[in-house]
């Protein structure tokens, strides 16, 4: 009887296969516990040793400026938010340019470059006031990009700043911030005023335009030196058209007024008040 209790006991301790399966997981658990705890502190220990790295080896110890006429080194630097001793790869690039176009607003691009292990390049292209637009009864001055340079109370007090500018009438405007872009209720609208502008410039006739009105992009007019009104009608073909209407006012005598339509560039012609004003 002795013998036989005794094995019963001894069997009795055996754990059974469910039992071995749940102490293999528990195993199990614990190892990938320890492995992922290790991978945890090497990871913190790495960006640790790259934080202090960077610290002492690849900080901002100096700023090159390339800049223009209008501002000066220190006020590009102040408005870039750049200060020596910052760690270099933490300078965000298009939030430094950002920044310096807006609240620089004569600056039209800039370019922000990291060079390791310890300089920031800053590169900054100015541009000029180059015409005017009427936004509630204020002068909104702008450059040939459609950048929104200033916003002055009168003309008078524009000019006094900035010179005659060309007076230009816009399609309906939604916002002008100093320092961002002009942005029209039609997103359609922003394009064609820059292309006219240059196209002009092509054209050699800015100092003969007095005014520039497009209240639409589809109704596009020109005051040529107060004696002529350039009917351009839509966006296409604006040096062909201007080109035209050129060649047509050159068959008249200085002083002539009337309209010159170009709308059509196959079939220009004038609407003058002198007739016998034509040239031989």
């Amino acid at each position: 009887m002795g013998k036989k209790a005794e094995e019963r006991d001894l069997v009795g301790v055996i754990p059974s296969d469910s039992s071995l399966e749940r102490q293999r997981r528990k195993e199990a658990r614990r190892k990938k516990s320890i492995r992922i705890f290790f991978m945890v502190l090497f990871s913190v220990m790495i960006l640790i040793m790259i934080y202090v790295f960077a610290k002492f080896f690849f900080r901002v110890r100096s700023i090159d400026v390339t800049c223009g006429e209008r501002y000066s080194e220190e006020e590009i630097l102040q408005a870039s938010g750049v200060s020596k001793d910052e760690i270099l790869f933490t300078v965000d690039e298009k939030e430094v340019e950002d920044a310096i176009q807006k609240k620089l607003p004569f600056i039209v691009s800039v370019s922000v470059k990291r060079q390791y292990p310890g300089t920031i390049e800053i590169k900054v292209t100015e541009t000029n006031a180059d015409f005017y637009v009427h936004v509630s009864d204020m002068c909104v001055v702008l450059s040939r990009e459609l950048k929104v340079l200033d916003v002055v109370e009168s003309r008078v007090q524009m000019e006094l700043l900035y010179g005659k500018l060309l007076p230009v009438t816009t399609p309906p405007t939604r916002n002008a911030v100093v320092g961002e872009m002009l942005e029209f209720i039609d997103h359609k609208d922003s394009g064609f005023l820059t292309a006219l502008l240059d196209t002009i410039d092509v054209c050699q006739m800015r100092e003969h335009i007095n005014s520039i009105s497009a209240e639409t992009r589809f109704n596009i007019r020109l005051d040529y030196q107060g004696e002529f009104e350039i009917k351009l009608g839509n966006t296409s073909d604006f040096e062909t058209k201007l080109l035209f209407a050129k060649q047509i006012i050159s068959k008249f005598a200085p002083g002539t007024t009337g309209t010159v339509s170009v709308e059509d560039p196959e079939k220009g012609f004038a609407l003058v008040d002198k007739p016998d004003n034509l040239l031989p």
